[in-house]
């Protein structure tokens, strides 16, 4: 797709819907006549990423957690064959998928193909679900007014004038416009807890209990440990689980809690 290139003919538009957590929508059934995805092609879902940030982790985990559902995302280096045409495969992609997912991470405005593939996205009306990845809304919506981390790939852009001035205005209209839409923030620095319970009762010394009896065999940093919590249903397994990843986490550089897997 050339930079700056419209959609087909569409009249759908992009609003404000608030889809919630989309996920939970989307996962729990795959077919088409339970799923909110109003599938319009071969593709259910296309990832809109930064490649050297987040293809090989955030990108990667949500492409093939789609795939264990039964809903096919269209990743690039998951789907390009060598020798395809690659805009216009990325494009057709744009066009066909029911449910847009763009991950704003902290170098994706460098990529004048990911802005140009967010303007023409915004454009095709379909659902846009923002993941922002160790960025808030904000530096995506304060690019004209020279802030934020985003803010510096566009004053380079004026400087060299490699970009008109109006594809560099539409790439801020469509940044300032995905900023204001109902979406996922992924903070390290800033986590929010995953709730536990709504009533958790006797949480410090069910967690006292499980490091005083289990804990000494992981507390090494040298390895990778597997620890199993086994029960019946009910029995609070996931409540354990979720309460010791809550304290636990910080202690490293990353982490990552999958729930029902």
């Amino acid at each position: 797709m050339e930079l700056g290139e419209s959609p087909p003919s569409s009249t759908a538009r992009q609003d404000k819907r608030k889809p919630g957590n989309v996920f939970d929508e989307i996962t729990p059934q795959a077919s088409s006549s339970s799923s909110t995805i109003m599938k319009k092609g071969p593709w259910d879902v296309f990832i809109n990423h930064r490649g050297c940030n987040t293809k090989h982790n955030l990108a990667s985990t949500i492409y093939h957690t789609l795939d264990l559902v039964g809903l096919r995302a269209f990743l690039d280096v998951e789907e390009l064959e060598l020798g395809d045409s690659i805009p216009h495969e990325i494009q057709d992609a744009m066009c066909t998928a029911g449910l847009h997912i763009a991950i704003f991470s902290q170098k994706y405005a460098e990529s004048p193909c990911c802005l140009a593939d967010l303007s023409f996205m915004l454009k095709t009306g379909t659902l846009i679900l923002p993941v922002f990845y160790h960025v808030q809304p904000d530096d995506l919506r304060w690019v004209g007014k020279g802030k934020g981390c985003y803010a510096p790939a566009f004053y380079h852009r004026k400087m060299k004038r490699r970009y008109s001035s109006k594809m560099l205005n539409e790439w801020e209209t469509a940044l300032e416009r995905a900023s204001n839409l109902s979406g996922q923030v992924l903070n390290r620095k800033n986590g929010v807890p995953l709730e536990v319970a709504k009533h958790p009762v006797a949480m410090d010394e069910i967690v006292q209990d499980f490091e005083r009896t289990r804990g000494k065999s992981i507390q090494s940093e040298e390895h990778v440990h597997i620890v199993g919590i086994v029960g019946f249903g009910g029995s609070g397994k996931t409540t354990l689980a979720t309460e010791l990843y809550n304290r636990r986490s910080s202690s490293f550089p990353r982490s990552c809690f999958l729930h029902d897997v």
